[in-house]
């Protein structure tokens, strides 16, 4: 199948709420998948996934769960869609879905969402060149085929993508409503302006720098949590080895050695039961890092990770060390081969499980409990081969969140607290999860800022740890602001100038961009025009921003696309469809942009009575709310009989009272002086307060701002009869 064109925009396009490159295919996407090429279709998929389960997607619902908008599941562009989407997932982008627009025998044209363009252009390329073969695979020949191409392309693709930890929180994010916004770095920003809140991995806005020090620097924290009176492993922080034999008879054997500043297991060697194995430990520690060396107390009992969050558990998981299971005839070389065999397991750091490895660190602690690699272990005897029980060194782990004993918990939650973090990963040892510390011993060896969240994917995979931490920082809100767009050109500047000082006598700390520049709270940041996407992006970013107005032109939204997913009020009239009103001069597809514009209007939709059939006829048919604007008591908006019942702003016959009408009445928002009447800039105070109204603005509030913008007295507001 033929890509005929692609172009890539910044902002979003068609249904789609991040940034979208519009597609044409040629010949054959809008041809139907039967049942027999579907079968075959969602089995390439079901393999491409296998090893890594995507957020919030079940293979049940390919390709309904990747495409938004018309269905397109049925049809060869559908799962074109779809697949493109899932490659870009796999590569570690945050894309969400992808929408069939149009079908044609000769072309299809179809909106894709994208991260870099280069993966998505490879991805596209892939999914085209070998879709035919893949949907008339009988023996599977294709399909795998295709499985190798894609695994050694994402060799090169998934090291440049987002960290496991941060994608989730995007897509949990996404699930919930909540804008998305990649930033420099790698954090992302979730919702906007003042309401927005970041992450990096799990770091969070709200994490404590000096907390994360402690964390990062294990003896500190040991320090912390013993002036508390919590259970830790009783250790020494060394910079040389002279000490190590006096250290081992006063401590006893077993012991555990550990860079004092490293994670994910690095460099720690446990139970280590001689004074050879403890100096070549401590060396290979001292390899690790430069702030020192933990000599400790092994603690007897298995490994917990215990996640808290906001000071309370969410969730506990035992890991387990990196091993096999006897079968009574399999030597263990056999097992870990077979175990491997597991599309879980990947070489990559970021793959959900570890591959397993019978390197010198294995081989060496297999000799220790009298095995080797030939050995032969009874059916249902466990092997370990790692010391620890690190996700990152091929473990695994199992929920225990029911069985967690509450004095076990409140040793978690307190020792989160002690430390100061807002997210946390205890690591908890005791030999009965489910019965106390206090009972049974146990120790807390490590508090972990940043923690990952392997564990307890691999041990609830159904449960969405990464939503419920969203949730508990966004509390009931989507981290959205009130956003504003005014379409058009500098005409329309005086319109989003005069809802600027409306929004900001409620008060709001308003953010304004346009043709006169770029405001945050009546402090100029720049003074000339800046292209209203670039503006607009900038201020959703702004931490001081509490309500947003953006001036846009809409051929700058056909260059860029749509600076967010949707608007609170879309204003289109005086100067977006010319002075005069209406659309009659516009090329049909300028139409279409203010169309596709109005269609992202979350609470109002203002428009220009003469623009109702050619604007918001789809609005209206969708129901959305529409506020009309007219220069007298709406007879210029089309006959009533064939235009659905719409809210009216307009002036009154004598030209000096500006009216708000209803279905049941009619309330009267500003006066105006005579010579005001006659003025150029009614259309911009009428659009202005039109505007506002769509905001939920009180009517004393419009007139008061009004009345102080063009110096006229604040008259009370009074009933009108329905006219």
């Amino acid at each position: 199948m033929e890509l005929l064109s692609v172009k890539f925009f910044s902002g979003s396009q068609a249904d789609l709420g991040q940034k979208t490159a519009m597609c044409l295919l040629g010949a054959g996407a809008d041809r139907p998948v039967g049942a027999v090429e579907e079968a075959r279709l969602r089995a390439a998929v079901e393999a491409l996934i296998s090893s890594d389960p995507f957020y919030g997607i079940e293979i049940g619902s390919w390709p309904r769960g990747l495409l938004t908008g018309a269905p397109g599941e049925d049809c060869a562009a559908g799962w074109i869609v779809a697949l493109v989407v899932t490659l870009q997932r796999l590569a570690y982008e945050w894309v969400t879905v992808g929408q069939v627009l149009s079908l044609g025998a000769e072309k299809s044209l179809v909106a894709l969402p994208w991260m870099r363009r280069s993966v998505l252009d490879q991805a596209l390329k892939m999914v085209l060149a070998n879709f035919s073969e893949l949907a008339a695979d009988e023996h599977g020949e294709a399909r795998g085929k295709f499985i190798q191409q894609v695994g050694a392309w994402l060799e090169s693709a998934q090291p440049a993508g987002m960290a496991p930890n941060s994608l989730r929180f995007a897509h949990a994010a996404a699930a919930r409503g909540i804008p998305v916004n990649l930033r420099p770095g790698g954090v992302l920003q979730f919702g906007w302006g003042a309401n927005a809140f970041s992450m990096f991995s799990s770091f969070s806005s709200g994490t404590s720098n000096i907390a994360t020090r402690c964390a990062r620097n294990k003896m500190m924290t040991k320090e912390v949590l013993r002036d508390g009176f919590l259970p830790v492993p009783q250790g020494v922080l060394l910079q040389g080895d002279r000490n190590l034999e006096k250290i081992a008879n006063e401590f006893g054997w077993p012991l555990v050695v550990k860079p004092n500043g490293q994670d994910q297991g690095k460099g720690v060697v446990a139970n280590i039961r001689s004074l050879d194995l403890l100096k070549r430990a401590f060396l290979e520690a001292q390899k690790a890092g430069s702030d020192g060396v933990i000599v400790e107390k092994h603690v007897e009992g298995d490994d917990h990770r215990i996640l808290v969050v906001g000071g309370q558990m969410l969730m506990a998981t035992r890991r387990i060390n990196a091993g096999v299971t006897g079968d009574g005839f399999s030597t263990i070389a056999e097992l870990v081969a077979r175990e491997n065999t597991n599309p879980l397991r990947g070489v990559s750091k970021r793959s959900l499980m570890i591959k397993l490895d019978l390197d010198a660190e294995a081989l060496a602690y297999l000799r220790e409990q009298d095995y080797d690699a030939t050995s032969i272990p009874d059916n249902g005897q466990f092997v370990p081969l790692r010391r620890t029980a690190n996700i990152s060194t091929g473990g695994t782990a199992i929920d225990v969140t029911r069985d967690i004993h509450p004095d076990n918990i409140a040793a978690a939650e307190r020792a989160a607290r002690l430390v100061g973090l807002d997210i946390a990963g205890v690591d908890f040892l005791c030999p009965d999860i489910s019965r106390s510390w206090k009972e049974v011993g146990g120790a807390i060896c490590e508090v972990n800022a940043q923690p990952g969240f392997r564990p307890h994917w691999l041990g609830d995979p159904g449960r969405d740890i990464n939503g419920e931490i969203i949730d508990w920082i966004r509390g009931d809100g989507q981290g959205r602001i009130p956003v504003t767009l005014v379409l058009g050109t500098s005409g329309v500047a005086p319109v989003a100038d005069l809802l600027e000082s409306i929004l900001a006598a409620q008060p709001a700390k308003v953010g304004i961009s346009g043709s006169s520049g770029v405001r945050v709270g009546g402090y100029e940041i720049r003074g000339e025009s800046v292209p209203g996407f670039l503006a607009a992006r900038m201020l959703l970013a702004e931490p001081d921003v509490q309500t947003a107005i953006f001036q846009v032109d809409h051929r700058d939204i056909a260059r860029h696309g749509h600076p967010c997913d949707r608007y609170d009020v879309v204003v289109l009239g005086s100067g977006s469809t010319g002075e005069s009103g209406g659309t009659g001069r516009l090329h049909p597809r300028e139409v279409g942009l203010l169309r596709s514009a109005a269609e992202r209007a979350n609470a109002a939709l203002v428009v220009s009575g003469r623009d109702l059939r050619s604007l918001a006829q789809g609005a209206l048919s969708r129901g959305q709310r529409v506020i009309a604007v007219g220069l007298s008591g709406g007879g210029n908006d089309a006959s009533k009989s064939e235009i659905p019942p719409v809210e009216r702003v307009y002036l009154t016959p004598g030209g000096t009272t500006i009216v708000h009408r209803v279905r049941g009445g009619a309330r009267v928002l500003a006066r105006l002086d005579s010579s005001i009447a006659d003025s150029p800039h009614l259309r911009t105070i009428l659009f202005a307060v039109a505007a506002a109204v769509g905001h939920g603005i009180e009517a004393g509030a419009i007139k008061a701002a009004v009345s102080a913008h063009v110096k006229l007295p604040v008259e009370h507001e009074r009933e009108l009869p329905v006219q």
